[in-house]
């Protein structure tokens, strides 16, 4: 009688691809999708260029040895075609520390770096702090054009955030209060 052997036939695997055949290049820190895969973001540093290579893309990173006490700013900027930031910044036990859409929303459908994100936060201890980035919108991908959206991030050290008077502040009028008896 004839014995079934075990073959090794490949098993296809998906490649995420972007809707109407619109494939981007996965930019060189990737993996970064997840915690665990978190890249370091060095404070301060330079720029560093990352894709959003498909809709459903974000981006991790890790911020270390930080000052407690200390503030810091982390910030996108240099978006390109059609990128639309949102950064979260948790803290090491991945409580929510802070979160930035956009840098000036009324702005943003007008000056599409208005749509960058910054994130200026006070230390409570030296880390780590974990920070993901992901695309608001997505642009739309109708071949040939296929936009691949990007965008550049940098983390510094930082001063305390200036209160700047808005006009509602200056409109206020305070009149003594006289009681009579």
């Amino acid at each position: 009688t004839p014995t079934p052997t075990a073959t090794r036939t490949p098993t296809p695997t998906a490649t995420p691809t972007r809707p109407g055949g619109c494939d981007c290049p996965l930019d060189p820190f990737e993996p970064d999708d997840t915690v665990a895969q978190a890249r370091p973001l060095p404070v301060p540093g330079v720029g560093q260029i990352h894709s959003l290579h498909q809709a459903t893309d974000v981006d991790w990173y890790r911020l270390d040895g930080l000052t407690a006490g200390q503030y810091y700013r982390v910030a996108t900027s240099r978006l390109t075609d059609g990128a639309d930031t949102l950064m979260i910044l948790y803290d090491k036990d991945m409580l929510e520390v802070a979160q930035n859409d956009d840098v000036d929303a009324p702005r943003c459908p007008a000056d599409p770096q208005a749509c960058a994100s910054t994130i200026l936060w006070q230390a409570a201890d030296s880390g780590p702090y974990f920070l993901v980035v992901s695309a608001v919108s997505y642009p739309p991908q109708k071949p040939p054009s296929c936009p691949c959206p990007g965008y550049t991030i940098a983390a510094a050290l930082s001063g305390p955030p200036t209160l700047t008077p808005t006009p509602a502040d200056s409109m206020r009028l305070f009149l003594p209060l006289i009681l009579h008896r």
